[in-house]
């Protein structure tokens, strides 16, 4: 997300990022729109500047040239493991085709496989490649141990990053520091409401699921920033 006052927000799917954004739209100049396969809830951004609601940093940083210099930055991220249950249960990656068109599925409607979950994983761009300002398609090319070389020998980050673990605690550092206001009343509404969260919440705990994601390059996320 673009915002007038030279700061980039960037939105990690799966972070909290739609709540963020619903409630800061005031202070963007990139637009929502709805997204009519999907729930009624789901919404896609655009402006001048954002091509996406999940633009990379190394996007932002190609289409705004020498003026991304001035810019301040900051992310939510969230302990890949978790992360990664809740992209595989997204409906934005559950599309069905019908004589109706394409929809996508319920979240109800989707069924847990471990070789589909690693398929999401090995498919899934991780924290690390969301804000890495130099990033290129050349590093998805990397065999697994060179991209995790390549990121435990790369320089950290300058840019402000908070965590999904501590959502409002660190939502409420975000926007003191950043200068933005957010109604208190606002904290109690989400956009998003899962159906369901025990399973996740199993998912997570399970043995065979932790292995899928150290196994592979989602590995740098947890040792850079959850170690």
């Amino acid at each position: 997300m673009h915002f007038i006052n030279k700061k980039l927000f960037i939105h990690i799917p799966k972070t909290g990022g739609s709540w963020l954004e619903h409630n800061l739209m005031k202070y963007s100049d990139d637009n929502k729109y709805s997204i009519p396969e999907s729930n009624k809830d789901n919404f896609g951004i655009k402006g001048k500047i954002s091509t996406q609601k999940h633009n990379l940093l190394a996007e932002y940083k190609y289409i705004l040239k020498k003026s991304y210099t001035y810019y301040k930055v900051f992310t939510i991220i969230r302990n890949p493991i978790s992360r990664l249950i809740s992209y595989y249960f997204s409906p934005d990656i559950w599309k069905v085709s019908s004589k109706k068109g394409v929809k996508h599925l319920s979240e109800n409607e989707i069924k847990f496989d471990l070789g589909l979950f690693q398929k999401v994983c090995n498919d899934s761009l991780t924290c690390s490649d969301f804000i890495n300002e130099n990033f290129s398609l050349n590093i998805l090319k990397m065999n697994l141990r060179s991209y995790i070389q390549y990121y435990r020998k790369k320089s950290k980050t300058n840019i402000d990053i908070y965590r999904f673990e501590n959502f409002e605690e660190e939502v409420k550092r975000l926007i003191n520091k950043h200068s933005f206001m957010i109604n208190k009343e606002r904290f109690k509404q989400k956009i998003y409401e899962s159906k369901n969260s025990s399973i996740k919440k199993s998912l997570e705990l399970s043995y065979e699921v932790k292995q899928v994601v150290e196994r592979s390059k989602h590995i740098v996320d947890l040792e850079l920033f959850y170690n």
